[in-house]
């Protein structure tokens, strides 16, 4: 970024973000708390980028949830649904998901129901990549393909981070390596971005031989035994952006003031209940022009521009 994020742009900084004002007004089912937005969002542009920290999920939140076949766009469904390991872990791989994944987004369950279930998940799934010989030529070729796809908006929401010096920690159940080799595809992996999330261990030949353990599930990112966010100093306000209720617990492990948290609800059928835990929640497959409107209206205030 050469600082032309905002150019030309010279008159008094906006107190609301007019695209956001208008998705409010258009679809009211997106917050339930329009005031308590509103003095959220003034209080972040009054305090400016230094003091904002942005944390996220990765898949189904940075990147779009359904590929255009509709197929499943998390680190390891791309995996399987590139054919690059062979027939034998694409099915078995399906046959675990789709025993699972119900259970991960089942409402009925307690979590601590789910955590034993989501536990033996990603331990198979990652032990099925070991069996299979994932490798980082495996990587390449995927990550080649822009894979997984990135959800519209994401080039300009990390170009805005970059210009505004905004650290970003990206806190994912996915796979590292694949999520840092995505970013440098795309030529956006910046000193200001921190990846949290289950890595590999590859021999000489470039072979995945090991995992990280414990594995970082979709349930357990609260806990700083399993994910550890290096959060800076003095960010006392929190944007956080995730897909699932369970998301929200990202914030419990940093220390923060204020929290403004945009929802990608993987499941359409719960709006009701993540209106409760987020304060903006939109549709699966919106963009992240919304969040990207929030920050620039952060960054301009402080410039003492117009967005």
């Amino acid at each position: 970024m050469n600082g032309d994020i905002f150019p030309g742009r010279d008159t008094k900084p906006r107190l609301q973000s007019d695209f956001i004002n208008g998705l409010l007004d258009h679809r009211p089912g997106a917050t339930k708390h329009r005031m308590r937005w509103h003095c959220k969002l003034k209080q972040f542009q009054e305090d400016g980028p230094e003091k904002l920290l942005v944390v996220s999920d990765w898949d189904r939140t940075l990147t779009r949830s359904t590929a255009e076949d509709g197929s499943d766009q998390s680190t390891c469904s791309v995996i399987a649904n590139s054919g690059l390991l062979g027939p034998a872990f694409s099915r078995r791989y399906r046959e675990l998901f789709n025993r699972y994944r119900r259970i991960e987004r089942a409402p009925e369950l307690s979590d601590r129901a789910k955590s034993r279930h989501l536990r033996r998940w990603w331990s198979l799934q990652f032990d099925l990549l070991l069996d299979c010989k994932f490798n980082k030529r495996t990587i390449r070729r995927i990550v080649s393909e822009r894979r997984p796809h990135l959800r519209d908006g994401a080039r300009l929401f990390f170009g805005i981070l970059r210009e505004c010096r905004i650290p970003l920690i990206i806190l994912s159940a996915g796979i590292g390596e694949i999520i840092e080799a995505r970013l440098e595809e795309e030529g956006i992996s910046t000193d200001n971005i921190a990846i949290v999330s289950n890595t590999l261990t590859f021999d000489p030949d470039g072979i995945a031989v090991a995992y990280q353990t414990p594995l970082i599930h979709s349930l357990n990112k609260h806990a700083r035994h399993v994910a550890f966010i290096p959060a800076p100093a003095g960010r006392r306000n929190l944007l956080l952006l995730g897909d699932t209720l369970e998301d929200t617990r990202m914030a419990e492990q940093i220390r923060h003031t204020l929290l403004l948290s945009f929802a990608f609800p993987a499941d359409a059928n719960h709006l009701q209940v993540f209106q409760t835990e987020y304060d903006v929640v939109l549709a699966p497959e919106t963009s992240l022009e919304p969040v990207n409107d929030v920050l620039a209206d952060i960054c301009a205030a402080s410039r003492n521009i117009e967005p």
